[in-house]
């Protein structure tokens, strides 16, 4: 592992922690940072020993996350296809398609 100061780890899609702020958990990301750069852990080990400690400690994540976006109004909804398809007919017409069909809603 040659782990590089300054690199950022990839986040997934639509990813928005739920967390305290990084400050109260610097001390804890300093710790395990030490405890796994001492023991060479390779990106595929460090997911397996998350998922074990969090087993371990009976922790689930969250039963429901708001995943909804607010709805469009009908004049929104207009606009963002309008717009779309001056750029891309055929985006428009799947993105008017999905609307149409209650897929926006």
């Amino acid at each position: 592992m040659a782990a590089e100061e300054g690199v950022k780890c990839p986040q997934p899609r639509g990813y928005r922690t739920h967390t305290p702020s990084s400050e109260r958990l610097s001390a804890v990301i300093n710790e395990t940072l030490r405890i796994w750069r001492t023991h060479h852990l390779e990106y595929d080990q460090t997911q397996y020993v998350v998922a074990r400690v969090c087993r371990r400690l009976v922790l689930e994540p969250p039963r429901t996350r708001n995943r909804r976006l607010d709805q469009l109004d009908l004049g929104k909804v207009e606009r963002l296809v309008e717009a779309i398809s001056q750029h891309h007919s055929t985006h428009g017409l799947m993105i008017k398609v999905l609307f149409q069909t209650g897929a926006g809603d």
